[in-house]
């Protein structure tokens, strides 16, 4: 390559302009720019609570609680951002990638935890169903477990298992 980064946005950010592929960055215009980082923000705060605690050894009685107070308000602001939306500023972007795999993330800890957030759930849907989504996640490089790394200290069985 042209020179080595670690930073997962700068990495996205120089692959899509690499690509021309920079409305993935919502770059429509100014406004989009900052509806992309405000949504992106708030995503990846809901990551990286739930990465938090997925280390720690008392993952089971973390969890509710990080639910109730962090990812079920983050969750309720982002169902509402999605109201009439298809993606989250309109055009699916990378915020749109990192939610759908935090959804997924929280459909195999426990479905029920998205039961009342429609909008998500159409959202991941539709993540999910995009031609090259649906053709990686049937191929033999998806890997489904495990989530973030192998020293994970959450498993479960995969709701695609029941």
């Amino acid at each position: 390559g042209d020179f080595v980064f670690t930073d997962s946005l700068a990495i996205v950010n120089y692959v899509c302009k690499k690509a021309n592929r920079e409305d993935v960055l919502g770059n429509e215009n100014v406004q989009s720019v900052a509806r992309f980082y405000e949504v992106y923000g708030k995503v990846n705060d809901l990551r990286s609570a739930m990465v938090g605690i997925f280390y720690n050894p008392q993952f089971q009685e973390l969890l509710q609680p990080k639910l109730d107070s962090t990812i079920h308000p983050g969750l309720k602001q982002l169902e509402k951002q999605l109201e009439g939306r298809e993606y989250l500023i309109g055009n699916v972007t990378y915020a749109d990638f990192v939610l759908y795999e935090l959804l997924d993330v929280l459909a195999i800890i426990d479905k029920a935890i998205l039961k009342d957030y429609p909008n998500l759930l159409a959202l991941h849907e539709r993540v999910r169903n995009i031609p090259q989504i649906a053709q990686y996640l049937k191929s033999e490089r998806f890997v489904e477990r495990p989530i973030n790394n192998s020293c994970l200290l959450y498993t479960s069985p995969s709701p695609r298992d029941s």
